[in-house]
């Protein structure tokens, strides 16, 4: 009795957030055409579908290549407030030897969620690449 009401309860908490971040949310979509890494993971180049995930001030991103059908999760900053004037796109901090990690994502609303990044040996030149979110792909 006490494992069915475990489950449904978990269920439910599972259906209700899933429909939370599905509504009011558009999904965007880049292209980044190197590989790169986020919260440790490993992400191929490809086309990225990418949403904020759960609630407005959740700092969870699900990040879908669409090319290898894999959904990968990554954890952020709450978002913070920026200038209303920012053209959403995904910053990516560089080094010669460690390659590309996922820093930021500045939404569509303003908002941006950085991800933390890990540091450069003392020897790399850190360069920042910028990748826009293409408005034609988005759903």
């Amino acid at each position: 009795m006490k494992t069915n009401l475990t489950r449904t309860l978990i269920l439910a908490a599972v259906s209700l957030t899933g429909g939370a971040a599905a509504y009011g949310q558009s999904n965007m979509v880049a292209d980044v055409p190197f590989l790169f890494r986020a919260n440790g993971q490993a992400f191929d180049a490809g086309t990225y579908t990418i949403e904020q995930y759960g609630h407005s001030n959740s700092g969870i991103l699900k990040l879908y290549n669409r090319e290898a059908g894999l959904t990968r999760f990554v954890t952020s900053t709450a978002p913070a407030d920026a200038s209303k004037d920012v053209r959403p796109k995904l910053v990516f901090r560089c080094g010669d030897e460690s390659g590309c990690a996922l820093a930021a994502v500045e939404l569509a609303n303003g908002r941006t969620l950085k991800v933390r990044t890990p540091h450069l040996k003392p020897s790399e030149m850190e360069r920042i690449a910028v990748v826009y979110f293409d408005r034609k792909q988005a759903e």
